[in-house]
C-alpha cells in the first residue's frame, strides 16, 4: 500500500512538471505593426499591416483619427496557420493579419500610435510608428539604398543575413546624417534574430537613425558605383534564423539624408539638429522563401540542425573506475542554427547503453555550440566513450547527414573489492525452508479466549469497516472505475483502432490514445511528450520506470509516429510492430 501511495505521488508530480514544461515551452502572443514604406510622396497608397502571432482569435480595436492621414478601414483578419515537425514534436503556428490603406493628405512628420489587439481577456499593444510624407522625393539621383539577403531561398531553420548599404553621391562631402526607414528592422514575423559578432571595423562619424532612433552600428565600407557615380557608401547587418516554412515580406526600405547643422540651446542644457539640406530614395521591397525541411530521408531523431557543421570531442579523465564521472565535451562549429537545434541524448542512441547520462551544460554562440555530457561507465569491460551521432541537413549537398564525434579511448577499472554474495562468503544462509516449517496446530490450551463483548463489538463496527474500506478503494483506484476500465480495455481498443486508421495520423493518435489510457491519463498528454530522463531514470508521468530499453524503444517510436504523421506517411507495417511494442510495454510495467 504504501508502495502504491509513493507511485501515485510520483506520477502526480510527473503531470504537474509536465504541465508547467508545456506552459515554458508554449510561444507567448505576439503583435506588430508596419508600413509599407517609411517615406512616402503626398497622395500615394501604402498598407497598414497588423500581425497577431501565435494566437487563434483576437480583435483589432479600430485606432484614433490621424489629422493629414486618411486611414481606410482593416481588412480581416485573415488567418494563417502551419504545422511543421521538429526536434521529435509537432510545432504549430498561427497568425492573424489585419491590413488597411493610408492615404497621405499632407506632408510631414507622423506618427501612428500603437495600435491594440484584445487577446482573450488582456490587450496587446504594437509599437508606434513613424511616416514621413513628402512632397517629391527629390535626391534619388543622389542616394540608394539597398536590401541584400545571403540567399532568397532558405531552408525552414537555416540562418541567413541581410545587408542594408546606403549612401550618396561622394562629392557631397558636407551630408552628414542619415534616417534609415526599415519597417521589418526590428522584428521580422516568422524568424528569431541572430546575434552578431562585432565585425572590427570602426563605427561611422555621420549621423545614422533607424525609425526615428540614434544607431551606433552603421560602418562605412568601400565607395559603390551606380549608374555611372561614385557613392559615399555605409552598410549594417542583421541575421535571422526562420521559423516556420512560407514568404518573408520586407517592406519598402527607405533613406532620408542630407546636412544637418549642430546648434547649442543654451537654456536647455543640450544640442539640437537643424535640417540645412533634406533628400529621399527608396529602394525596392523584398522577398525570401522558406521551404520546408524535405520529408524524404529525415531521421527520426532528428533535431532540427541544419548547416554545415563541423564536430570534435573530448573527454576527462579517461581512467575511471565503474561509475565514475567523464566529462565527455562535444563542440560543434560552421555556419548554421548552431543556437536553436536539439543537442542529441546519447541515452537515445544504442552506442551508449552501457553509460550512465547523469546530464549536461551547454554553452552557445552564433558560430559555436558546447555541450559537455556527464556519462558514467557501467561496464569494466568498456576501452572507449563510441562516437556520438547528430543528425543534420547540410542545404548545400540538400540532404541528411550524420556527424559522428572520433571515438576515445578510456580505460575504466573495476569497483574496488566488488565481489557477489556468494563469492564473498559472508552472505547469511538461511537454517531453515519450507519443509523446516512447523504446521502443527497450536495447543488448545494457548488459544486465547475472546471475550463476548470483543466479538459483539466486531459485529457492530464490520459494516462500518467495510465502508470505509470502499471508501478507500475506489479513492485509490477503484476497479471498476471508468478510468481503470479503460485501462484493462486498452491493448483491445488499440487492436480496432489501428485496423480501422487510414493513415499514419490515425495510428499516432490510437497509439497515443493506449498510452494515456495505460497511464490514466489523456490522449494529448503522449503527444509530443517530452523523455527528460536525470540520474533516476524513467520517462515523465509513469509511477513505475520502464527498463531502459523499453524506454527508448517508446520513445523512438512515438518520435517515428509523429514524424509519419506529419508528413502524411501510410506505412502498413505500423500496425504489428505497434502490437508488438503494446505488449512489451503491458508486460514492462506500463
Amino acid at each position: 500500500m504504501k508502495d502504491r501511495f509513493v507511485h501515485a505521488l510520483r506520477a502526480a508530480a510527473a503531470v504537474v512538471a509536465l504541465v508547467l514544461c508545456a506552459f515554458a515551452q508554449s510561444a507567448e502572443p505576439r503583435v506588430t505593426a508596419k508600413l509599407s514604406t517609411g517615406v512616402a510622396k503626398l497622395g500615394e497608397q501604402l498598407t497598414l499591416q497588423v500581425i497577431a502571432e501565435n494566437v487563434s482569435d483576437a480583435t483589432l480595436v479600430p485606432p484614433p483619427a490621424i489629422e493629414g492621414l486618411r486611414v481606410g478601414a482593416f481588412a480581416g483578419p485573415f488567418r494563417e496557420s502551419s504545422t511543421t515537425f521538429s526536434g521529435g514534436r509537432v510545432v504549430q503556428y498561427l497568425a492573424l493579419t489585419w491590413n488597411a490603406a493610408i492615404r497621405p493628405e499632407k506632408t510631414g512628420e507622423f506618427t501612428i500610435p500603437p495600435l491594440s489587439i484584445k487577446i482573450g481577456n488582456r490587450a496587446a499593444q504594437t509599437a508606434a510608428l513613424s511616416l514621413t510624407v513628402v512632397a517629391d522625393l527629390q535626391g534619388e539621383d543622389l542616394g540608394f539604398i539597398q536590401a541584400i539577403p545571403s540567399s532568397k531561398r532558405v531552408i525552414d531553420g537555416q540562418p541567413f543575413s541581410v545587408e542594408v548599404r546606403f549612401g550618396w553621391d561622394a562629392r557631397r562631402t558636407r551630408y552628414n546624417y542619415a534616417i534609415l526607414s526599415l519597417p521589418w528592422w526590428r522584428q521580422l514575423e516568422g524568424t528569431v534574430e541572430n546575434a552578431l559578432a562585432p565585425s572590427g571595423r570602426p563605427p561611422s562619424d555621420v549621423y545614422a537613425f533607424i525609425d526615428s532612433e540614434r544607431f551606433e552600428g552603421i560602418e562605412e565600407i568601400e565607395p559603390t558605383t551606380l549608374r555611372g557615380i561614385t557613392f559615399r557608401t555605409f552598410r549594417m547587418v542583421k541575421s535571422f534564423t526562420p521559423t516556420r516554412a512560407g514568404r518573408l515580406e520586407l517592406s519598402t526600405s527607405s533613406l532620408e539624408f542630407g546636412r544637418v547643422v549642430a546648434r547649442d540651446d543654451f537654456f536647455a542644457f543640450r544640442q539640437s539638429l537643424e535640417r540645412a539640406e533634406q533628400f529621399f530614395a527608396r529602394g525596392e521591397p523584398l522577398s525570401i522563401e522558406v521551404v520546408p525541411l524535405p520529408e524524404s530521408g529525415r531521421p527520426f531523431d532528428f533535431g532540427g540542425a541544419v548547416g554545415t557543421f563541423s564536430v570534435k570531442a573530448g573527454a576527462e579523465p579517461r581512467d575511471v573506475t565503474v561509475g565514475d564521472s567523464i566529462k565527455f565535451k562535444v563542440e560543434w562549429t560552421g555556419a548554421g542554427n548552431l543556437e536553436f537545434f536539439e543537442a542529441p541524448d546519447p541515452e537515445h542512441q544504442e552506442a551508449f547503453k552501457d553509460f550512465r547520462v547523469y546530464g549536461k551544460t551547454e554553452t552557445k554562440s552564433v558560430d559555436r555550440r558546447v555541450v559537455v555530457y556527464d556519462l558514467a561507465p557501467l561496464e569494466s569491460t568498456l576501452q572507449q566513450i563510441p562516437p556520438l551521432e547528430t543528425p543534420v541537413f547540410d542545404p548545400e549537398a540538400m540532404r541528411y547527414v550524420r556527424l559522428a564525434t572520433p571515438p576515445i579511448t578510456i580505460h575504466v577499472r573495476p569497483l574496488k573489492d566488488a565481489k557477489t554474495l556468494e563469492a564473498d562468503g559472508s552472505a547469511e544462509r538461511s537454517t531453515r525452508d519450507l519443509v523446516d516449517i512447523d504446521a502443527r496446530a497450536l495447543a488448545a490450551e494457548r488459544l486465547p479466549r475472546v471475550p463476548g463483548e470483543v466479538l459483539l463489538g466486531a459485529l457492530v463496527l464490520a459494516p462500518a469497516l467495510a465502508l470505509g474500506v470502499r471508501a478507500r478503494v475506489r479513492r485509490r483506484g477503484d476497479p471498476n472505475a471508468p478510468a481503470e476500465k479503460r485501462r484493462r480495455k486498452a491493448r483491445r481498443a488499440l487492436e480496432r483502432e489501428l485496423a480501422a486508421a487510414a493513415d499514419a495520423r490515425g495510428r499516432f493518435e490510437a497509439f497515443c490514445e493506449f498510452l494515456g489510457a495505460r497511464t490514466r491519463e489523456s490522449r494529448e498528454a503522449w503527444i509530443g511528450r517530452r523523455f527528460e530522463r536525470g540520474a533516476q531514470g524513467g520517462a515523465p508521468g509513469l509511477a513505475t520506470p520502464l527498463a531502459p530499453e523499453l524506454e527508448r524503444e517508446l520513445e523512438r517510436e512515438l518520435a517515428s509516429l509523429a514524424h509519419a504523421a506529419g508528413s502524411g506517411g501510410a506505412r502498413e507495417t505500423d500496425r504489428g510492430r505497434l502490437l508488438a511494442l503494446a505488449d512489451r510495454l503491458i508486460a514492462g510495467g506500463l
